[in-house]
Order: structure tokens, then C-alpha cells, then sequence
């Protein structure tokens, strides 16, 4: 798990793993017949497609011009006391 760097030992590491939300969920669903098994692996791999091709355009794309670097990062200050939407 140096990938996010957190050392843990493989006990630790197979617990966390067992709590995986997505893992959890694709369990549960295939319990109730909402999915199969090969059905909800096709969705992942399409949604890992989606994600790849975001990474590659993303990668792809100009550097922003460095007066709009920090566009989107802040939020714009307002007077609205917390009440903006």
C-alpha cells in the first residue's frame, strides 16, 4: 500500500480490503440478482475505459494560461454569509 504511502502488513491490508465500499457493493448486488458477476465486471471495465480516456484528454490538454492557473481551485469570496448556492 506504498502506492498512497501508508505502510501496513498484509493482515492489515486484507482487513481494509475487505471493506472496500466498492467491493461491498458489487457483493451485495450480486446477492440480491441485481447483477452477475460478469455483468458488473463489464461495468468496470467500462467505467475504467471513461476514466482513462478523462486521464488521456486531461493529459493532453493546454496548460492553462498562468493567470487562470488557479481557476477552480478557490472558491470565489462572496457576500452572501454562507448562504450562496
Amino acid at each position: 500500500d506504498i502506492d498512497v504511502g501508508v505502510r501496513r502488513s498484509g493482515d492489515e491490508l486484507n482487513a481494509w480490503k475487505q471493506r472496500d465500499p466498492i467491493r461491498r457493493l458489487s457483493d451485495a448486488m450480486i446477492d440480491a440478482s441485481i447483477m452477475t458477476k460478469e455483468e458488473f465486471s463489464e461495468l468496470r471495465y467500462k467505467i475504467d475505459q471513461v476514466v482513462v480516456a478523462a486521464k488521456n484528454q486531461a493529459g493532453n490538454a493546454p496548460w492553462p494560461e498562468s493567470d487562470r492557473m488557479t481557476d477552480y481551485v478557490y472558491k470565489a469570496q462572496s457576500n452572501n454569509r454562507g448562504n450562496d448556492a
